[in-house]
């Protein structure tokens, strides 16, 4: 696969010139639709992966419940689907043929994963690299729900992203943070299906999570049966030696952070049993910060924790 070049002449012009937009957009014009459409259909082309293209025509014929296309080729229907449907349905069209790709990786034999897991890899990457050098908005990112292992997120909320959502469950993966991870994963589905009230709980479940298991890789002892982030947060204060004995009283309001931020939001009133349109407005905010803060918090501590370790 041709992967997208930055620094051709005709874009080192358009530099020069000062002919290159300043802001990212997010209106997808048909250039960067057929740059895309080659990544997805020029795959098949080399024999590898027409099953994909024939299981996303009809996924997208299932998903709006109408056919696509009327000619007779599946690359063909996609392309002509693609090329004149909205952009939210054309970046939908991208997240399912990445779940497709995923799912089929996974029913694959242990010695065809490999490959298959690089042409998936190779079609995320270049897919992320048009859209950066078009300036086009969006990026496909990891975030490993079971109904959508990838999802397409707006470029001006990928840093907030990354920082708070992907880089903990990265690591959270990493250390076998089973519960935890699941939790957090069930925390994001709720909250993108709109259950803001579940969105809360299951990340603030998470987060305790995430302090039990850093307790136990140190074999600390504590009640079992006081799950509270409070109680929690006090045992790997005192027990994990996260911080030089020098820099304790520097970090102790830190502490008391970690110990109530979540937690009060979530036993909010308003948070958590919203009435009516306007207070659904607020359990939105509300879960969308209890998100960014146990992600915040869930990646300080790992971080501190692999640190200390050294």
């Amino acid at each position: 696969m041709l992967i997208p070049i930055a620094n051709l002449f005709d874009r080192r012009m358009k530099g020069l010139r000062g002919e290159l937009p300043e802001h990212y957009m997010y209106k997808l014009d048909p250039t960067v639709k057929s740059k895309i459409l080659q990544q997805m259909t020029g795959l098949s082309v080399r024999g590898f992966m027409v099953d994909d293209i024939d299981e996303l025509v009809l996924a997208l014929q299932r998903q709006y419940g109408e056919s696509i296309s009327q000619k007779s080729d599946s690359r063909d229907k996609l392309w002509d689907y693609m090329g004149r449907c909205s952009d939210d349905r054309f970046l939908a069209a991208i997240e399912l043929y990445c779940l497709i790709k995923f799912n089929n990786i996974e029913s694959q034999m242990p010695m065809s994963q490999p490959q298959s897991v690089e042409r998936l890899t190779e079609f995320i990457n270049n897919t992320n690299k048009i859209f950066a050098l078009d300036k086009i908005g969006y990026e496909i990112v990891l975030v490993g729900l079971d109904e959508m292992p990838y999802i397409v997120v707006p470029f001006n909320s990928q840093y907030l992203y990354l920082e708070t959502i992907k880089k903990p469950r990265e690591l959270m993966n990493d250390l076998r943070f089973d519960g935890a991870l699941h939790e957090f994963n069930k925390a994001l589905d709720h909250y993108r299906k709109e259950d803001y009230e579940n969105a809360i709980v299951w990340a603030t479940k998470a987060y305790e999570s995430a302090l039990k298991t850093l307790l136990d890789l140190e074999h600390k002892t504590y009640n079992k049966n006081d799950s509270t982030v409070g109680y929690l947060v006090k045992q790997v204060q005192t027990q994990l030696n996260l911080f030089d004995p020098s820099m304790a009283a520097i970090f102790e309001p830190v502490w008391g952070v970690l110990r109530t931020g979540p937690s009060n939001i979530r036993n909010m009133p308003a948070a958590a049993h919203g009435q009516g349109k306007d207070v659904k407005g607020f359990q939105k905010s509300y879960s969308k910060l209890v998100l960014h803060l146990v992600g915040a918090y869930i990646l300080f501590l790992i971080e501190r924790y692999n640190e200390s370790k050294g």
